[in-house]
């Protein structure tokens, strides 16, 4: 695996690679140092914020080069509730104008 990666890395300037979830399969920490970061996956409505917070806990390695986070099937229709007053749709809740759309 390391000379796949080495070999991949010499024609390349990203390589992805999918891996099993964190928390219930060893790959991922067995691995960790072949990866220069990580980007997380969560599934909308299935991942509890508790596996969450664990899963980027099990290793200072992983947590240290955690790029960020995909939310993976997320409802549209709810997550518009916690959009707030001052995003970029802010006429949506009051008649004004944003400065920018004053002219």
């Amino acid at each position: 695996m390391k000379d796949m990666l080495k070999s991949a890395g010499a024609e390349y300037d990203y390589i992805l690679v999918d891996l099993p979830p964190i928390l219930p399969v060893v790959d991922v920490k067995a691995s960790a140092n072949s990866f220069d970061a990580f980007v997380l996956v969560v599934e909308w409505g299935t991942t509890a914020a508790g596996e969450i917070v664990k899963a980027v806990d099990t290793s200072p390695l992983l947590s240290e080069r955690l790029l960020g986070v995909v939310l993976n099937k997320a409802d549209e229709v709810i997550m518009r509730r916690f959009e707030g007053y001052s995003d970029r749709r802010y006429s949506y809740y009051s008649d004004e104008k944003l400065p920018s759309e004053a002219a």
